[in-house]
């Protein structure tokens, strides 16, 4: 492995409806004028962001097209939260600053979406966000009035990748597009009212009766409170099959 790897190589924002639309429109519009030549994905209207898998080369023009290397990228909506003035406020319901918290939530949700998934799961990928209710992956701080006492929350969310299981992880790179654009976002640093909460995490995860599965997943915390934030993680990877691994879809075992 070549140890990870952070860009800002990705663009794409939501609470009522209508300023969830306005505002996936104004970030397509800015990704498309700011990152001409980038993919940008599709995201629905119903809370859930876009995946898609390609060809590294694709995503990155400047590298050498080589057979068996992709990019799996996923983009996750997150609304902005309530105004706190603590530059390090923590989760509503789960610590995710400690490790184990944080395998035991992706395990849930691995487990959740699982019923969903099809059989060839193993050489698929994408995102396992969009095969599970929103409440499953994000943690929404109850409404907060400014300066009248109370814990001071983020919105916190995991966003889970999958890979084919016999991927070998190259790189992953993370970051996040809002109204002001697409920026890069190393882990544990603070990215304007932001923050990705630790390094990236590779797992395999195999459940009883289920095939092994493997998952990259990362937590990011927004607490701006006027700032719906597109959180996305890009991982690249070798998968030695000669073809494109499938998309994650619904559908029978």
């Amino acid at each position: 492995m070549h140890g990870w790897l952070y860009s800002s190589k990705r663009s794409m924002g939501s609470r009522p409806r209508l300023q969830c639309e306005c505002m996936m429109r104004l970030i397509r519009l800015i990704a498309s004028s700011l990152l001409p030549g980038c993919i940008i994905l599709g995201i629905a209207h119903n809370g859930h962001a876009g995946s898609r898998t390609v060809r590294w080369c694709e995503y990155d023009p400047k590298r050498t097209c080589v057979a068996g290397e992709y990019a799996t990228v996923i983009e996750v909506p997150i609304p902005n939260g309530n105004y706190v003035q603590s530059s390090t406020p923590s989760c509503p319901s789960n610590d995710f600053s400690v490790q184990g918290n944080r395998e035991n939530f992706v395990v849930g949700i691995v487990r959740k979406s699982s019923q969903k998934w099809r059989k060839e799961i193993r050489n698929s990928a994408g995102s396992l966000n969009d095969l599970v209710s929103s409440r499953d992956y994000t943690d929404i701080p109850s409404p907060s009035i400014p300066g009248f006492g109370g814990a001071e929350h983020a919105v916190c969310s995991a966003l889970v990748a999958a890979i084919p299981h016999d991927a070998q992880v190259q790189g992953v790179h993370l970051g996040f597009t809002d109204a002001k654009g697409t920026r890069e976002c190393k882990p544990s640093a603070e990215c304007e009212y932001a923050r990705f909460i630790a390094p990236p995490n590779v797992r395999r995860i195999q459940l009883l009766s289920r095939p092994g599965i493997q998952v990259v997943d990362a937590f990011f915390m927004n607490w701006s409170h006027d700032r719906n934030r597109i959180a996305w993680i890009a991982v690249f990877y070798s998968f030695k099959t000669g073809e494109m691994p499938k998309a994650i879809s619904p559908g029978p075992m």
